[in-house]
């Protein structure tokens, strides 16, 4: 009974189906010398993903923010990680999601300049999702400057 089956009939199944699985290149990840698998990368956007940033901002923001998460400043922050649907095709994708300290999340969005179609989806992500605090982000002088809304 090594298997730790119960009974004598359990057991013999057990040998067997485990002796199907390793005749088919399936191998028992407790044995010993059986390394563990290593998962893929997660890739594309989303909470796990590794980011690619689309703007040389967003990314010097980011290495910011993980300056203030070094410092235990900030306890974490996502890149891009979700949108918003503010109408029945329209959608608002924050650029970083931080979650301070405290618990509290801020949806914060990194601006050089504003076109017109993004100041109206901000302000509409505003009014119609007030669980959020909302954040504007931009660099004067080297320095990152924050605006709550």
């Amino acid at each position: 009974m090594a298997c730790g089956c119960s009974a004598l009939r359990l057991c013999a199944l057990h040998a067997s189906w485990a002796a199907q699985m390793e005749a088919h290149g399936v191998v028992r990840l407790d044995q010993p010398g059986v390394p563990a698998p290593v998962p893929p990368a997660p890739k594309g956007k989303g909470l796990l993903a590794t980011p690619t940033y689309d703007s040389r901002w967003n990314e010097e923001y980011a290495t910011f923010l993980d300056g203030l998460k070094q410092a235990r400043l900030i306890w974490d922050f996502w890149y891009e990680p979700f949108s918003l649907r503010l109408s029945k095709a329209c959608f608002y994708r924050p650029d970083f999601l931080v979650q301070l300290c405290d618990g509290l999340l801020e949806l914060r969005e990194v601006k050089g300049w504003w076109r017109e179609d993004a100041k109206v989806k901000w302000k509409q992500a505003i009014e119609k999702y007030p669980c959020f605090t909302f954040v504007l982000v931009r660099k004067v002088d080297g320095q990152w400057q924050e605006e709550r809304a």
